[in-house]
């Protein structure tokens, strides 16, 4: 099923701080924000609050939230009209499920890298992982003040991130969110491992049909993004079952064939076509001539302008 062209651009849009829990008044300072990246799938926010005996209610949202502490912090939150008292030491977890509001009074000021995941991301991954639907209720319950090693590795490298240019971290990001969200529900959603033994979902290779779809959706795309996930939904399968499939069928990954794809198309106006390198580049989907002319290279041995000249 093809999705439309506006919801798949919506899709796309960077998940902004005012979209967060984080939207709540002059008690937090943004230090820096993800926001500026332009990524999708998730919001990386580094703040400072200040101290309030008075409490913030953070709305329900359709996110699943997760913070780290990098200064220790007395605080009590309100979740279902249960208030918890808690000490959470820095370097703490906090973890609060998709639509859960939070009341929070802080004790002293904190610093904190807090990351937005959204639903459908965590959804996604959680029937990959358990073969289930998990979009009315993920199983996850809010959790304050824990400790993991793995998770906290994968928010450190977030941190990072958001200090690299958009353009290096895009692709990373697409791949961080999901593994963020699969060790989240591996270890606190509760729900049974799915039996690998005869599983068909996740062996053999793309049928006759969905590599012929894929195929000319490739051809038709190639001057604009091609995303995993909208390969994946032509094929009707998850994203991960997808790829597994796609490297059985071409004997590459997905990026591989696109890649090659775009130089072969390249290959043709070059020799065909008076267009400009420049617009060859853009018509291929590659960001500019100098990305263009770095693959082209790679996978030619010559620039794109010297097979130009070999070809005419």
């Amino acid at each position: 099923m093809h999705q439309d062209p506006m919801i798949r651009k919506a899709n796309r849009l960077p998940l902004r701080l005012s979209q967060t829990q984080l939207d709540v008044g002059k008690e937090v300072s943004v230090l820096k924000s993800s926001e500026e990246l332009g990524w999708p799938n998730l919001n990386a926010t580094l703040t400072t609050a200040r101290s309030h005996q008075y409490e913030i209610t953070h709305r329900a949202l359709p996110l699943l939230w997760i913070n780290m502490l990098f200064t220790a912090l007395d605080a009590s939150f309100v979740v279902d009209n249960q208030e918890e008292i808690r000490f959470i030491p820095a370097q703490g977890l906090s973890i609060v499920p998709p639509e859960t509001p939070i009341g929070l009074r802080r004790g002293n000021d904190t610093h904190a890298l807090h990351v937005f995941l959204k639903n459908e991301v965590v959804v996604e991954v959680a029937a990959e992982l358990f073969d289930c639907d998990a979009s009315k209720d993920l199983g996850i319950n809010p959790a304050f003040g824990f400790e993991d090693s793995s998770i906290a590795a994968l928010l450190g490298v977030l941190k990072q991130a958001l200090y690299q240019p958009a353009e290096h971290s895009a692709l990373r990001i697409e791949y961080l969110s999901r593994a963020l969200a699969a060790d989240v529900l591996q270890k606190y959603a509760g729900y049974p491992t799915r039996r690998r033994s005869g599983d068909t979902e996740t062996s053999g290779r793309l049928q006759a049909s969905q590599v012929r779809l894929i195929s000319e959706y490739i051809q038709q795309n190639l001057s604009s993004e091609i995303r995993l996930n909208d390969l994946a939904s032509l094929a009707g399968t998850g994203r991960t079952v997808f790829i597994t499939r796609f490297r059985a069928s071409f004997q590459q990954t997905p990026h591989q064939y696109i890649t090659g794809a775009r130089i072969r198309r390249a290959e043709e106006l070059l020799a065909k076509s008076g267009l400009p390198i420049s617009q060859i580049a853009l018509a291929c989907g590659f960001s500019g001539q100098p990305h263009f002319s770095m693959h082209f290279k790679r996978a030619t041995g010559v620039t794109p302008l010297a097979y130009r000249q070999q070809s005419q």
